[in-house]
């Protein structure tokens, strides 16, 4: 047929579903999809990537498909839902922190190395305080608070319907999560970023790709912490000088508006859909 094929891959779902579902690499469905992948890969005009990462593993993998076929688009983020009403306030130490965690606590991420690693922060100072937004069995994480000697006053779980959602995150300080390090991920950019930063919210995550690395770190909106890492005094310390940044909360709107906006993904789409039309 005479029609002009766009291979929208997201992240490499094979590869998810291996790391996060227990597929085995020899199964019939994961070399089903796998096959399928290589083909539209090489059949597709132009192929949407999330994250710079992902095309650099792809035309290591296929290294005749051309590097003007590929295209990076992040997820995006509806600033005008997602609106920062912060005070531009700075933290000073023994003040609370409120730590913010949205949706998925299993599979591609890890709840419980960012609950450890708040226990391990309350040490040194005990207003700390972590809400958890999420759909998932408030008894399952109430054991693991309970396993990490975090008490009910320092935590809360509650499942937000979305449109409520921004008005939650505008009640944190800063946004928290860990995701499990595989080879899948390097295709991702987790939604919860872009709203994170759209609400003026920084970022305390680990280093799962290079893409979020980068964003986070040259536009300094956040941290990039090892969660094994047991030196917490410090990690305590560069939290607490990241929100004393008045300015913090600026420049994370700001990144969202300029690269993270729904505009902008639909206007990268538009450019690319006139590009092939042509």
């Amino acid at each position: 047929f005479d029609f002009k094929l766009i291979f929208d891959i997201r992240g490499f779902l094979p590869e998810e579903k291996v790391d996060r579902m227990g597929w085995n690499k020899n199964d019939i469905k994961y070399l089903f999809f796998k096959k399928l992948e290589k083909k539209l890969i090489n059949d597709s005009d132009a192929i949407v990537c999330l994250t710079y990462q992902s095309v650099d593993i792809l035309r290591t993998l296929f290294p005749t498909i051309p590097l003007n076929k590929f295209v990076v688009i992040p997820t995006c983020v509806d600033v005008n839902k997602f609106r920062n009403q912060k005070t531009n306030s700075i933290k000073k130490q023994e003040e609370e922190i409120v730590f913010g965690y949205i949706g998925t606590i299993d599979k591609a991420y890890d709840i419980n190395k960012v609950i450890k690693i708040f226990s391990k922060l309350l040490k040194y100072n005990h207003k700390l305080i972590i809400k958890i937004f999420c759909k998932d069995s408030n008894d399952y994480l109430d054991k693991i608070f309970k396993s990490n000697n975090i008490l009910k006053k320092n935590y809360t779980i509650q499942y937000v319907e979305r449109n409520f959602l921004p008005n939650e995150l505008n009640e944190i300080d800063v946004g928290i999560f860990n995701l499990k390090e595989n080879y899948s991920i390097k295709a991702s950019f987790p939604t919860r970023i872009a709203e994170y930063l759209s609400c003026g919210i920084p970022i305390l995550c680990n280093d799962f790709n290079q893409d979020i690395t980068d964003l986070i770190q040259f536009n300094k909106v956040g941290l990039i912490i090892d969660f094994n890492n047991r030196d917490y005094h410090k990690t305590y310390m560069d939290i607490y000088k990241l929100l004393s940044d008045k300015k913090i909360n600026i420049r994370c709107r700001k990144l969202a508006e300029r690269q993270l906006s729904l505009q902008k993904g639909v206007q990268s789409y538009l450019q690319l859909y006139n590009k092939l039309l042509v």
